[in-house]
This record gives C-alpha cells, structure tokens and sequence, in this order.
C-alpha cells in the first residue's frame, strides 16, 4: 500500500483506526477486550503506522468503551516502554485521549504511574457531554 493511502482499517471488535485525516490518526475503542488477540491487534496497527515513516498524531475516542480488564494497564505500560526503544519514536507527535468514564480515567493515571508516554498526551475528560478535566502528560 502506497504511504499516501487513505483507508480506514479495523482489526478487532475492539479498536478501529481512521486514516483518513492523516497524519491524525483517529482510534475508537469499542466495547471491551475480549482476548489477548483484540490487545495484540490493536498495539500491532498502532506500530503499522510507524511504516509511513511519517510524522503522525494519534486521536483516541473512547466514548463506547467498555470494562476493560485492570491488567491491560500493565500490558500498556510495557507496549510503551517498547515504543520508547524504538529509534523513529520521535514520529508520534503527540495523542489526544477523549475520556469519558472514571474507570477508564483511572486505568489511564494507572498506565502513565507505570510508564511516561513516548509523547505529549492531551487528556480530555467529559461528563455528561461537558469537559470535566483537560490536561498533558509529557515523557
């Protein structure tokens, strides 16, 4: 596939990325993960955009998300302490993380406690269609 494609490809019943704004990348987390597969597909399509070897920011919609076991903070923490040794790591720009629920919030402070970002990440949190909560966390 040519580096300037625009297609919008989905892996698991958990994770779909939109490349249609490229370099924005945007991601939407649906409903929960299932199996160690839907976590494993999902890090394997985030590393897939490295391949463009092009600068990228990354855009999370987590609005339909579901339980997700507290475990995968862990497994997060160690996919970015993976991303960190990567040498083209300065390609990811920076995430947008859109938070709507106080567990998945939580999961997220749990994460970064673990492992700082590779990037700049914009948290934004919202409660009844309202920003609650808008801050960075910076490597």
């Amino acid at each position: 596939m040519d580096e300037n494609s625009v297609y919008i490809s989905s892996f698991s019943s958990f994770s779909s990325f939109d490349y249609t704004e490229f370099p924005n990348v945007n991601i939407k987390l649906v409903g929960k993960i299932k199996t160690k597969k839907d976590f494993d597909d999902f890090t394997k399509e985030w590393l897939n955009i490295f391949e463009r070897k092009q600068p990228f920011k990354l855009i999370f919609d987590t609005q339909n998300i579901g339980f997700i076991n507290p475990k995968y903070c862990i497994s997060m923490a160690i996919f970015i302490h993976k991303l960190h040794q990567r040498e083209d790591k300065h390609l990811m720009e920076e995430s947008k993380i859109l938070v709507f629920s106080d567990m998945f919030y939580y999961m997220l402070c749990v994460t970064f406690n673990i492992q700082k970002p590779v990037a700049p990440v914009n948290i934004i949190c919202h409660e009844n269609d309202e920003m609650t909560k808008n801050y960075w966390i910076f490597p």
